[in-house]
Formats: C-alpha cells, sequence, structure tokens
C-alpha cells in the first residue's frame, strides 16, 4: 500500500488527476455559455448526460421492472454509490460523481504502480498517467460512469494476478464483472497466468481465480432473471441499442464505406485503426496478459453492429494507453501525442455536452 501511494506515485498522479478536471469542467462552462439555443436542454444535463442519468436513475429508484432498458447497467457502481449517498446529503448525482472521481485517483495510483511493477520506468508510468488523464474520452472519468470504479477493479486484479495472489485475484475480478459485463474477459489474462504457473499453488484458488469475472457476470444476469422472468435480459437489451454481433472484419469493410459516403461514423473506424495499431504495439511491448486482455476487448468492440461507443470501450482496455506511451519514446511524437489527446477530450468533452457525441 506504501508503494502504491509513495510521494514519487502523488507527484506523478495528483497533478494530472486534477488538470484532467479542470479542462473537462472549463470545456464545459464554454461550451453552457456558447451552445446554440437547439442544445441548450440537452447541456442543462451537464453531469446526468447519457448513461450518467441512467446510473441517478437507477440510485435512487433502482431497477424498474417496467424499464427494460435500465437493466443494460451492471450494479456494482450503483450499489457502491447507492452505499456513498447514505453518508452524504443532497442529490444523488452527487454520490455518484464523488464515486467515479475518487476511482478515477485511485485507478490511476494502480496504474503507475502497474507500469512501475513490470520495469517499464517512472518516465514511462508518468507519460501513461497524464495519457489515461487526458484520453479523449476521459471525461467519463470525470462524469457518473462506471469506467474508472471498473478500471480500479481489472487493474488491481493484474496486481493480484501477477503475485500470484488467487483469491484476491477472484474477489476482484468478481467486482469488475459485476461492475460491467467487458469484465468477463479478463478471464484470457486469468488462464494465461495459470498456464505459466503450471502445477504449483492451490488448485481452489486457481479455479476460483478464473471463475470471479464470469461469476460477476453471472451473478447479476441471475438476479435479473430472477427479478424479471426474462432471461438473459441485459443482453437483449444492450443488443437492441447496439445491434447483434458481427464479423469485426466485415464491420471494418462497412467503415470503410463510411469514409467513401463521407459518413459522419467513419470517425470511429480512423480510430479503430489507431487502437489495432497500438494493440500491435502491446503485443510487442508487454507481457502476452495484456495483450489478450487489450485485444479481447477491441475485438467485442468491434464486433457490435453499432461502434458509436468504441473510443469510451477502448479506454477500459487501458493497455493501449500504456502503448501510447511507448511511442512517446519516438522524439517526433512527444508533443504529437499529448497535443492530440489533450484536443481530443476537449472536442469529444464538448460534443458529449452537446448531444453530438455518444460516449
Amino acid at each position: 500500500m506504501n508503494k502504491i501511494f509513495s510521494r514519487t506515485a502523488i507527484r506523478a498522479v495528483v497533478p494530472a488527476w486534477l488538470a484532467a478536471r479542470l479542462v473537462v469542467g472549463f470545456t464545459m462552462v464554454l461550451v453552457n455559455i456558447f451552445a446554440p439555443e437547439e442544445r441548450a436542454e440537452f447541456v442543462r444535463q451537464r453531469f446526468q448526460s447519457w448513461d450518467s442519468g441512467w446510473y441517478r436513475s437507477l440510485l435512487v429508484d433502482g431497477y424498474d421492472l417496467g424499464v427494460a432498458e435500465g437493466f443494460r447497467f451492471f450494479p456494482g457502481y450503483v450499489l457502491l454509490g447507492r452505499a456513498v449517498h447514505v453518508f452524504l446529503p443532497g442529490d444523488a448525482q452527487w454520490s455518484l460523481l464523488l464515486v467515479s472521481n475518487g476511482a478515477s485517483l485511485l485507478m490511476l495510483f494502480l496504474l503507475y504502480q502497474l507500469v512501475i511493477g513490470e520495469n517499464m520506468g517512472r518516465r514511462l508510468a508518468g507519460r501513461t498517467i497524464w495519457l489515461m488523464a487526458f484520453f479523449p474520452t476521459g471525461f467519463v472519468l470525470v462524469w457518473g460512469y462506471a469506467e474508472s470504479l471498473f478500471l480500479v477493479f481489472v487493474i488491481a486484479g493484474l496486481l493480484a494476478l501477477r503475485k500470484r495472489n488467487w483469491w484476491g485475484t477472484a474477489a476482484l475480478f468478481f467486482a469488475a464483472g459485476l461492475t460491467r459485463p467487458t469484465g468477463v474477459l479478463v478471464v484470457f489474462a486469468v488462464a494465461i497466468s495459470l498456464f505459466k504457473a503450471g502445477r504449483r499453488g492451490p488448485w481452489l484458488a486457481k479455479i476460483a481465480a478464473l471463475l470471479g469475472a464470469p461469476l460477476g457476470v453471472s451473478a447479476y444476469l441471475w438476479w435479473a432473471y430472477s427479478s424479471t422472468g426474462e432471461p438473459w435480459l441485459p443482453v437483449t437489451t444492450q443488443r437492441s441499442l447496439r445491434g447483434g454481433f458481427v464479423d469485426p472484419f466485415s464491420r471494418l469493410g462497412q467503415g470503410f464505406g463510411d469514409l467513401w459516403d463521407k459518413d459522419p461514423d467513419a470517425f470511429h473506424l480512423v480510430t479503430a485503426l489507431i487502437f489495432l495499431a497500438l494493440l500491435a504495439v502491446v503485443v510487442k511491448k508487454m507481457p502476452m496478459v495484456y495483450g489478450a486482455y487489450a485485444g479481447s476487448v477491441l475485438l467485442v468492440a468491434l464486433a457490435a453492429e453499432n461502434i458509436n461507443s468504441l473510443e469510451r470501450y477502448a479506454m477500459s482496455a487501458f493497455p493501449l494507453v500504456i502503448a501510447l506511451a511507448f511511442l512517446m519514446e519516438n522524439r517526433r511524437l512527444q508533443r504529437v501525442i499529448p497535443a492530440a489527446s489533450l484536443a481530443g477530450l476537449v472536442c469529444l468533452t464538448a460534443a458529449a455536452s452537446l448531444g453530438i457525441y455518444v460516449p
């Protein structure tokens, strides 16, 4: 614990965390001032925009059996927000924001420790922190979204996995699965670690580590079924919005068609190609568990008919951010990448606040 919150880590993490909140907050203020009249109603939602509003509704009113769409949001973030709201008076949104921003700070400390623990160096760790804080969709780490809490569980789970703390891994990945359905994808990283560990260690704890995330996802699916009588309701409601699963290569091909037709969705093709290039860096530079996790997250994100939120899903594949830090070892990119990331954060924060971009 002392290593995670060392003075070096504090100097690396806290300024980046604060600066990102200043940028997002200032951008939202400017949007509020200069938004066109037809966008004013959406802009006034502020921190309750998009999924943030759903999470607030779930915290206050619970899961409404008559509103199936609410069941696509897994309960980990809501449950923690509700626990905080017991002690924090005022609007429930403040409790969710406290959880999101507090988890974001903790996540950056854990990420710094992970990069250091993999012997990548303090300079790379520091760059990774700033790039994560200023990732173009990093505004969801400030808003009332579940991403920051989810990343806490995933990164902490991978740290436990490195130390072969199987029970700790199981508990953390169970929490990840209870927070986001993509938490189940850490199973590939666990499987690789188990293979490398061989027959050494307690087999029961190893099985628990492997099944932790699937059990977390299954626990919520079972509860949703027992409450509604509809099997797979969270999955089917999500599918109705994002579409069914498609061949990701076909989806990329369709993206080239969108680019030719000057469709606004072609933006996601460009980001998809960037993420695939970053994945290649992860595979080359980092241990296999990180490539397996990042690759599976990216593959699932690309295997949907609707990839509007691709950039947010890709942020959950945090090794891609570490890959960006690796690319900054090239002097030509040392200014380009941070500038592009900052510009992306400002633009996407503004676009999401205006209701133009779907985070």
